[in-house]
This record gives structure tokens, sequence and C-alpha cells, in this order.
């Protein structure tokens, strides 16, 4: 009853259908090229041949080809565009699932493929989500772990599995995370291509003409004005605190080190330490941010909201403190705060939590600009 779907028999494929199909992977230069010489001869028909049956069905064949071009050229350019305003560090950073999926169908259609999700034509334990194909070539595409620390191996040996049951010529897996050793390993002696971040903005520059230099970060315009406001606060005596629940971010501590370092103005206070960790492990693990790390709480039996109030009233820079906390236990603070950023523990500083600091950073920001104003 509870047991995997049986995969029912591929419906056989419709003549007209595959006709359809195949007319829509022509390249635009060549239904445009069609257009114009059908209707240019549909004018001989008509006026010199006087075969107004056929002139009149050259110009509805003719017509038909320029709208699969126009399309084709549209399409073509809005893929362009969404691919050329990505492909940097910053952008695919803050993509939710879906963007991403829409970000990588536009990538892979430069490429000369056509895209499809694979949710209807495979099983869902065997992990590819999108199945591309140019000419007689079909690659599978997964990316469902696109946003996750550290991918092992089984994801990569479903990817392998289903690709070998649709008898694909390639597979792909992408993660901006790591690849674990032996899922590298796995991944060269079976022939699956891994791509990281770099390797998804390489393909992009490769496709869209873009350089290196163009495709670096481009932080939005928001952000940098918020940098600059919260540096300045701070020389000014006020102040930024981001208390972080180590022990609830099992996951992401690379990239709320790599956030904290676009916002130096936020000191960090450890609301909990890992189990069997002391402070200084938890520093080493942030990287180049661990100087950042200025201490603990102190543990209140009131909650952590209420040990962060007496950790502020305590110390000196504290009076006038801009704070936020990143905690995977929302009941420890009062409903509704403001500065809290709840994780889940089971994904910890994944790119959802990451999105929701940056905002939460700048309505901050913006209100203490209201109020100094």
């Amino acid at each position: 009853m509870f047991g995997p779907k049986k995969q029912t028999a591929a419906a056989k494929p419709n003549g007209v259908d595959n006709l359809i199909h195949k007319l829509k992977a022509l390249p635009p230069a060549i239904d445009l090229i069609v257009a114009a010489t059908l209707g240019g001869y549909s004018f001989v028909a008509i006026y010199v041949d006087n075969a107004k049956f056929v002139g009149l069905a050259c110009i509805l064949i003719a017509l038909i080809f320029a709208v699969l071009g126009i399309s084709a050229v549209t399409r073509e350019m809005k893929d362009f565009k969404v691919v050329e305003q990505n492909s940097n560090p910053e952008a695919l950073r803050m993509m939710k699932t879906q963007q991403f999926e829409n970000y990588l169908v536009a990538l892979f259609r430069l490429d000369g493929y056509q895209v499809r999700p694979s949710i209807d034509e495979l099983h869902r334990q065997d992990d590819a989500d999108l199945i591309a194909v140019k000419k007689k070539e079909t690659i599978l595409i997964q990316y469902n772990h696109w946003d996750e620390d550290i991918v092992g191996t089984k994801p990569i040996q479903s990817l392998h599995k289903a690709a070998a049951a649709v008898r694909a010529q390639g597979a792909t897996a992408i993660s901006f995370g790591r690849f674990s050793a032996e899922a590298v390993d796995w991944a060269r002696r079976k022939g699956i291509t891994l791509m990281a971040m770099q390797d998804v903005i390489d393909m992009a520059c490769r496709l869209t003409g873009l350089t290196p230099e163009e495709a670096a970060a481009k932080p939005d315009e928001e952000v940098v004005v918020e940098k600059a406001h919260e540096v300045a606060e701070v020389v000014r005596g006020h102040h930024r605190f981001l208390f972080v629940d180590f022990a609830g971010l099992e996951h992401g501590l690379a990239r709320l080190s790599e956030l904290l370092l676009q916002h130096p103005a936020y000191q960090v206070i450890a609301s909990t330490i890992p189990p069997l960790k002391s402070i200084e492990d938890v520093r080493v693990s942030m990287g180049e941010c661990g100087d950042r790390l200025a201490g603990h709480l102190e543990a209140a039996q009131d909650g952590r909201y209420f040990a962060i109030q007496k950790h502020l009233q305590a110390s000196r820079e504290g009076k006038h403190a801009i704070w936020l906390a990143v905690d995977s236990e929302p009941r420890q603070f009062p409903e509704g705060c403001a500065e809290l950023i709840a994780v889940n523990r089971a994904f910890g500083f994944d790119v959802s939590a990451s999105q929701r600091l940056i905002e939460a950073m700048v309505i901050i920001d913006r209100r203490s600009i209201a109020g100094a104003s």
C-alpha cells in the first residue's frame, strides 16, 4: 500500500506531437528563413502561377513558422536576461528553489538543450529533477541538494541509477555546498558531472559573454547603504549584536560567516554552545569571522529573550544597542518578536534563513535612519 508506485507504461509517441516538438526545437533563424521563403513564394504562386490555394497554404505555413521563430527569439532573449542578471554569487545564494530551477532551465536552454521536469517520467527516489535533450544527447540534472552544506554519495548514486534507467548519455549534480570526498570519487568513476557555484557561473559566462569581473558579487544597493550606515552607527556608539544559537545550527555556519563578512559592524554572541564543544571550538568553526565572536550568554530560567536583555543591560555598549537573534527555539522568545530569525534545526542556517536575516538587517537599518532624522 505504501510502497513505490508502479511506473505506468509510457504512451506511444504521437506522430503529430513529435512533429510539433521537432518544429519547436528548430533554431529561430531557420524558422524565420522558412517563413520568409514561403511568404515570398506565396506571392509567386498567387500572382504568377495563379495557384491561389497553394499561395494561401504557403502564407498560412509561413505565419506558423514566423510565430515559432519570434516565440523562440523572445524566449531566448528572456533566458539570456535571466542568466545575465543572476550569474553572480550574491544573486544565486538569495534564490529560492523554484527560482533556481527557472535559472537552470534558462541556462541549459541557452546551451541548446530542450529542458523539461522529470517528475512525471521518473520515480522521485531516483533523485533527478530535470531532463535536458540536445539532438541525440540526453542528460539528467539533479539540483535538489543545491543549498546543502555537504552532499554525500547517496544522491549521486540515485542520479546514476535514474540515468541508467532512461539510458541518458550524461548526468549532472549541482550543489553550492561541497561534495564529500567519497561522492567526488564515486562520481568520477561513474562519469557523473559535479557542478559547484563557480562551475555554474563559468557556464553562464561562456554562454552570455560575461567576464569573470562582471560575474563577481554585485551587492544590492540597499545592502551597500545599510552596511555604510551600520558602521557609522558603531562610530556614534550604537553597537549591533547578533545572538546565535550555535547548538541549533548543525548546518550552514559557512553561510552565516560569509554573510557576517558583508556586515562588519555586528558582534556575535553565542546564545548556546554545541554539546562537548567550547566557545573556542565555535570560534574556529566560524573561519574568518571567528574573531567576531565576543562571548556567550549566561543561561536564564525565563528564556533566551530575557537572557539577551540581561546581557545588554549588563554590557557597556548595550544601552543603545541594536540586536537580532538566530535561534532554533522560537518558544524562548515572545510571540511576534521582530528581532528573531527562527531556523529549523534540521536545515540550519540555509538560504531561506540567510535571506530573512538580511531582510531583518535592512528593516532595522531603515528604522534607525528614520529615528535619527
